[in-house]
């Protein structure tokens, strides 16, 4: 609530700073970033509706098939994705998703928090990894944006693409 504000002046109301690091500025009535009025005479009050939306990223996964010492992108590798907790991990996030001909896929607005990749589809002639799922998180880095943070020795083409590569199986 605003008092002591002059009948007949044009007044902004915006957020400054989120009230979280996982939020984006608020958002009002209307979608805008900013809510004008101005107070009158007959209508001594004006209101709105200030919403903070949960900032969201993506986890994109980048396959590679690796064959007498030569690698490609590999198309038709499939990954599921869990909610991480601790345990089974076995709430669905996002169903299978199958990587393209440049061995891409993503898994796109997402909020912060830990999930479980997993391969559940391996091309044929390939051989399925040693581990087929891998812990990853999503957290807000310091310029506000989501980036992805993965387990230990998981290679990273970017700050939102993970890169994961299967070796062909002759014969």
């Amino acid at each position: 609530t605003f008092t002591g504000l002059l009948y007949g002046v044009p007044y902004q109301v915006r957020e400054k700073l989120a009230v979280s690091s996982v939020y984006q500025l608020v958002s009002f009535s209307g979608g805008e970033d900013v809510f004008e009025f101005v107070p009158t005479v007959d209508e001594d009050s004006a209101s709105t509706i200030a919403t903070n939306l949960t900032k969201l990223g993506d986890l994109n996964v980048r396959k590679y098939g690796s064959r007498s010492g030569k690698t490609s992108y590999l198309q038709g590798a499939g990954f599921t994705l869990y909610r991480y907790d601790g345990g089974s991990n076995s709430t669905v996030i996002r169903e299978q998703q199958l990587t393209d001909a440049n061995g891409y896929t993503s898994f796109q607005d997402l909020p912060a928090g830990k999930y479980v990749l997993k391969e559940t589809k391996v091309p044929s002639r390939y051989r399925a990894p040693a581990k087929s799922d891998m812990i990853v998180e999503l957290k807000v880095d310091a310029e506000g944006q989501i980036i992805v943070v993965a387990a230990a020795g998981v290679v990273m083409e970017d700050k939102n693409t993970v890169t994961l590569v299967n070796t062909y199986r002759s014969g």
